[in-house]
């Protein structure tokens, strides 16, 4: 079921009465064929407010092949940290391929919204299907928009998730491409091989 399995990590997205995406962490305890059984740590318990029976989620599945992106609804209030959610069927769900594409490294500038904030980035290396970058500024985790600017072909703009690695710097995030089009994927593509090619040609 799309390389989804027990104890893997959620990140939970929900909405506050005022508006705003919530995002904490959870864990896989049950799978059946259109649910799943989710627990999450005490530490989070401020969370349980909004997880009323039919809350609407969006969670993010993290897979040995990639993050899966499904929509969800809670079926069961949450006892003792734990509940139960419906995920809309397979088909409809989107997967953030792992390396799925070329990677180079490049210093590019990158802009991030989010929550009426921006904050401006360097990237550290780019590829088809996100950029790690570094920034000053402290950014949660979780969906944004941004604009990454290529040189000669200007600025792209992208969906995504920013996401923390445990082996990251502090100042240090990946952007996840979720929402880009095509075509500005293949200009990201063509300006990795193009970085990559240089590496290799003798001078």
């Amino acid at each position: 079921m799309l390389g989804i399995k027990p104890a893997q990590r959620v990140r939970i997205g929900v909405e506050a009465p005022n508006g705003q995406i919530l995002q904490f962490y959870s864990y896989i305890k049950q799978i059946m064929p259109d649910r799943l059984r989710l627990i999450y740590s005490k530490k989070k318990e401020v969370y349980t407010k909004y997880l009323d029976e039919g809350a609407l989620l969006k969670l993010s599945i993290y897979t040995p092949g990639g993050i899966v992106l499904l929509s969800s609804i809670v079926l069961e209030a949450p006892e003792e940290c734990e509940f139960e959610v419906e995920f809309s069927p397979l088909k409809n769900a989107k997967r953030i391929q792992r390396r799925k594409y070329v990677r180079a490294v490049a210093n590019y500038r990158v802009i991030i919204e989010q929550d009426n904030e921006t904050f401006t980035g360097l990237t550290q290396d780019i590829g088809g299907g996100g950029v790690r970058f570094v920034c000053d500024s402290y950014i949660c985790e979780g969906e944004v928009t941004s604009k990454l600017f290529l040189p000669g072909i200007g600025g792209i703009n992208i969906k995504g998730d920013v996401l923390k690695q445990p082996h990251y710097k502090p100042n240090e995030y990946l952007l996840l491409f979720t929402g880009i089009e095509e075509s500005d994927r293949s200009k990201i593509i063509q300006k990795c091989l193009e970085i990559e090619t240089r590496s290799i040609t003798p001078s």
